[in-house]
């Protein structure tokens, strides 16, 4: 049995600031790296970079104590999708998570918020023609674009969904326009239904939002 299962199915806890076992932290090290968390490498030494890629794993998933490595919290990790190739990232890894995709106190959030600098470019994560461009609304006009600010659609008909990017602070492409993968579609702002500079991307398949992490994983 692997370490990582025992330490499930004993219920137990490992703190990174004292465990060294090679086995464990390899293991440790193969399933963050499978997940998306980077690591550069996997030698089964508990370092810097091991520690920072779970710190960042429980950060993005609203998990206290990062230096704790649980039953819950290890559950949590293997039931993530592997990480996916061929899709560009909507910000190239700038920012970081600050509102998931799921049910809120106010309805369901149906994509994820990357809270990010207004300015911070955006692009299209596939090929893809857009079908909606809104580029007129301003800060503090909740309603604007349907509240989603400004806006871009794309359709993916290769990947089998659209994309929405909203909120945008700029909008560099019209309807009808043909885009390429990491082509640079806008900009991060503060526009919409909005409380501060973040980019709301939304993945929908046949209309209905699904969450983003499950096509693309890690997407920042």
């Amino acid at each position: 049995m692997s370490e990582l299962k025992k330490l499930i199915e004993n219920k137990g806890t490992i703190d990174l600031g004292t465990n060294h076992d090679p086995a464990f932290v390899r293991e440790l090290q193969e399933l963050l790296e499978r997940k998306g968390y980077e690591l550069g490498t996997v030698d089964g030494i508990l370092g810097t970079r091991t520690r920072s890629a779970w710190g960042r794993f429980k950060k993005d998933h609203y998990l206290d104590r990062p230096e704790a490595v649980g039953a819950s919290s290890l559950s949590i990790l293997l039931e993530m999708p592997d990480r996916t190739a061929g899709f560009s990232l909507p910000t190239k890894g700038i920012g970081w998570i600050s509102s998931p995709f799921g049910p809120r106190a106010r309805g369901m959030h149906r994509g994820i918020d990357i809270a990010a600098d207004t300015g911070t470019p955006v692009y299209a994560v596939a090929d893809g023609t857009v079908t909606t461009a809104v580029c007129n609304c301003r800060v503090g006009n909740f309603s604007c674009g349907g509240g989603y600010g400004n806006v871009v659609y794309i359709s993916h008909p290769a990947e089998g969904f659209e994309t929405r990017s909203a909120h945008l602070s700029r909008v560099d492409v019209a309807p009808g326009a043909q885009v390429r993968k990491g082509q640079k579609i806008g900009e991060v702002g503060d526009t919409g239904h909005s409380f501060g500079p973040h980019l709301h991307f939304e993945i929908r398949v046949r209309g209905e939002a699904i969450d983003p992490i499950r096509k693309i994983n890690p997407i920042v």
